[in-house]
């Protein structure tokens, strides 16, 4: 789900009951695991739908695990969000296209004067990058269903 901050939220439904009713940590490195490879799966697509020009918005997706039953995937970059959701109709800085103008042949202020009228366009690449994610995820189910019967063996 896409959210006005230009983060995605996949949300797994089902995760946090069983993981309460899993008593002990021989969970959580499976888990661990399952989320791992949701994460490295998301960030993969994520980065196969990025717009490219300088390949800087798509080498800035990356994945984070800031707990065990947690990740984040999403790019570092200050334009990500601009380049997901689009923009409205305003007038960028000075000089802030210039290396794109450039590099298209373009002029600058051309540019600049299109994106004060029109705004810029969405170039999705999270949202779909989570919609193929959510068709990933149930592959994984017994993979995680394994190992957690493993683990408490």
């Amino acid at each position: 789900m896409a959210t006005g901050s230009g983060q995605i939220t996949v949300k797994i439904r089902g995760l946090d009951e069983l993981g309460n009713k899993l008593h002990g940590s021989r969970a959580d490195a499976p888990v661990s695991r399952f989320l791992d490879r949701a994460a490295i799966h998301l960030q993969g697509k994520a980065r196969e739908h990025a717009a490219v020009d300088t390949g800087r918005l798509r080498n800035s997706i990356g994945t984070e695990a800031p707990s065990i039953r947690k990740r984040r995937v999403g790019p570092d970059t200050e334009y990500a969000e601009h380049v997901e959701f689009g923009t409205k109709p305003h007038w960028p800085p000075p000089g802030s296209l210039s290396g794109w103008a450039r590099r298209h042949g373009l002029d600058e202020g051309d540019i600049r004067h299109k994106i004060s009228v029109a705004g810029t366009k969405p170039q999705p690449y999270m949202q779909p990058a989570a919609d193929d994610t959510a068709g990933f995820i149930p592959t994984l189910i017994p993979v995680l269903a394994a190992e957690i019967e493993s683990a408490y063996q």
